[in-house]
């Protein structure tokens, strides 16, 4: 169980740091996040790991300024979550709009959530494991 301690631990607080991490990036939750209404122009074809196809969203905006910008969805799928002349939501940093993002709870808060959540869960089952330790010490003497 010493072993397990010594893996479980510092790897659950790094994800749970990396998911806080996340957290602090995203537009909305940063304070600097702003709103704007961008337009699906394009689906970027990308080959996945296990030779399938996803494609990911090309989105045109404007900021508060009237700047056009144009990013990638962070998200792929296939079949495609959005088409072609679609109307989303985007959030951006006015610092940064470049690095902005589709205003859904998947781009936004899937990639932290399950980071997080991984970092719980391996605490948790450390938190198990030392507490079973300690009842079976508590028994032995």
């Amino acid at each position: 169980m010493g072993c397990l301690s010594l893996v479980f631990v510092p790897a659950g607080i790094a994800l749970l740091a990396i998911a806080a991490w996340m957290l602090s990036r995203d537009p909305a939750l940063s304070g600097a996040g702003m709103e704007a209404r961008g337009e699906v122009v394009d689906l970027e074809r990308s080959a996945t790991g296990n030779g399938k196809v996803a494609y990911y969203p090309v989105v045109t905006f404007r900021d508060d300024t009237g700047t056009a910008h144009r990013f990638t969805g962070s998200m792929g799928s296939n079949p495609p979550d959005y088409r072609r002349g679609e109307v989303v939501t985007v959030r951006y940093d006015p610092a940064a709009p470049d690095n902005a993002v589709i205003d859904s709870w998947a781009a936004r808060l899937l990639a932290p959530g399950l980071t997080g959540g991984m970092g719980l869960l391996l605490l948790w089952l450390e938190a198990r494991a030392l507490r079973s330790a300690w009842r079976a010490r508590r028994r032995g003497a």
